[in-house]
């Protein structure tokens, strides 16, 4: 063996040592993270109140049956088809309707996301290397991305909220896994579960269908490139395709129906109470739900990621941009051409999104100083900023309003309630059965120009209102109850 072969044997060696040791470094992030998100998830989980977008779940989820669940989630939540309200209803069933055990289903699903997270990440990367024999900086890369998912404040609220959407965020995660793989690997087992998840997010909630687009508009851009730079290295569309459009068979007969009930919801002014945003939204969408301390070195890493990865992991780049650009740019569409849209919760996935793109900067660092020193950092960030948000707890105390009320009311009374929807149903969790309907709907009128509220006054005697109405709907709200009776956590008991 002369010199050059001998240096080139000791290189490979190097090179295989040195992606063992990333692969062992990179099970234990993952394990980090699982451990860390599950604690995170599961820490005090009952202790905060029932929301109002959980007390609907919950209307819908306790009717006597299946049956019933399906009609009234379509009342509740128009415009989806209630799987989430289905599966809560058999959760109920099993371990009750107290606040921590209904969280718990939320909090399993968000801990499953973790390690799915890890799993699509991987496959982003690979979707450009094909080489899993040295897939040390893929497994890396998948490992920090569900780090830094684990640890978010704005994922884990939300895997600790009774709601629909971490159902949807792991039929759409596990379909990512599925639909890359499927693109790099022949055989039908993937294209059937890339399909079947599509239908499990969808069926979760249709605001999925923001994120695949984002798939249909990579696949354009994917395969336009490949037409132009013919003869270099393809990425075989045909079964992603294939499972698209079996998912869209297979969901069609609902997503239709569900769709022209949205559209009834939409014209009867349902989303009126969402106020318009400027067109800088999304960036500042990123940083609430990133946090202000965690956003900067998340946006600089990501900066870093599209930087490093624009030569040679372009199409897996392309996959995250659009994953993460094109549900921001529909709702946008929509909020300035239907009706406001610009919400946090409906772009959940183009988090996700973002958090794997910063990922993809730190594996793409070459420094271990700097990949673990920056995972460290944005941990840190996104701790504190949890804790912080765990002291100063901003859940509203209707609980302590509706046992008020009820100890205070005379036989017969009514009590309004503003504003008239979603708080009825948090009310009626916390009063007895035999209570729930002494708290009734104010006579109100939510303005849609200025999302002020109208009170008229009607003859309940007493009031309860949400702190967190418009500043403009307080002098009508005074002028018909003048005197606050007790004042908990965003919520006010008025009275004449």
């Amino acid at each position: 063996m002369n010199e050059e072969q001998t240096k080139a044997a000791t290189d490979r060696v190097s090179e295989v040592a040195a992606a063992s040791a990333q692969r062992r470094a990179s099970l234990i992030i993952l394990l980090v993270a699982v451990i860390v998100g599950a604690g995170l998830r599961f820490y005090r989980l009952g202790g905060e109140e029932l929301s109002r977008g959980e007390a609907a779940a919950w209307t819908a989820a306790v009717v006597p049956n299946l049956r019933a669940v399906y009609v009234a989630s379509k009342e509740l939540d128009p415009g989806k088809a209630g799987l989430y309200d289905l599966l809560l209803h058999l959760w109920i069933g099993l371990f009750g309707d107290d606040v921590g055990p209904m969280r718990t289903f939320s909090a399993l699903l968000g801990t499953l996301m973790i390690p799915l997270v890890f799993l699509a990440s991987r496959e982003v990367w690979l979707v450009q290397d094909e080489d899993e024999s040295d897939g040390g900086e893929a497994t890396l890369f998948g490992a920090i991305a569900a780090l830094l998912y684990a640890c978010n404040l704005r994922m884990v609220t939300t895997d600790r909220t009774a709601r629909m959407y971490t159902l949807m965020l792991v039929g759409i995660t596990a379909q990512v896994f599925f639909f890359l793989r499927a693109a790099r690997r022949p055989g039908p087992g993937n294209v059937i579960a890339a399909a079947a998840c599509t239908v499990l997010a969808m069926a979760s909630n249709v605001l999925a269908l923001l994120f695949f687009a984002a798939e249909a508009v990579w696949i354009a851009i994917v395969w336009w490139a490949q037409r132009i730079r013919a003869g270099g290295s393809q990425i075989n569309l045909s079964r992603p395709i294939v499972a698209s459009v079996l998912a869209a068979a297979v969901f069609a007969p609902i997503g239709i129906a569900d769709t022209r009930i949205a559209v009834g919801a939409l014209h009867g002014g349902l989303w009126q109470s969402i106020e318009p945003q400027s067109f800088g939204w999304p960036l500042h969408a990123i940083r609430v739900m990133t946090g202000n301390a965690a956003f900067w070195p998340l946006l600089l890493t990501a900066a870093v990621g599209v930087w490093l990865s624009g030569i040679r992991n372009r199409p897996g780049l392309w996959f995250i941009l659009c994953w993460l650009l094109v549900p921001f740019a529909l709702i946008e569409v929509a909020s300035y051409t239907v009706a406001p849209m610009m919400v946090e919760r409906y772009v959940f996935p183009s988090l996700t999104a973002f958090l794997v793109l910063s990922a993809l900067g730190i594996a793409s660092l070459q420094s271990d100083f700097f990949r673990y020193g920056l995972t460290a950092l944005i941990l840190v960030q996104s701790i504190v900023h949890l804790v912080h948000h765990w002291r100063a707890p901003d859940d509203i105390q209707w609980r302590e309003a509706a046992h008020f009320v009820a100890d205070i009311a005379t036989p017969g009374q009514k009590v309004a309630v503003l504003p008239p929807n979603e708080p009825l149903m948090v009310l009626h969790y916390y009063l007895p059965s035999d209570k729930r309907d002494l708290v009734i709907g104010a006579e109100a009128r939510l303005d849609p120009t200025d999302r002020v509220w109208h009170l008229q006054c009607g003859p309940e005697p007493v009031l309860i209102v949400e702190t967190a109405v418009p500043q403009e709907s307080w002098p009508s709200i005074k002028a018909c109850y003048p005197r606050l009776l007790r004042h908990f956590r965003l919520v006010d008991v008025r009275t004449r």
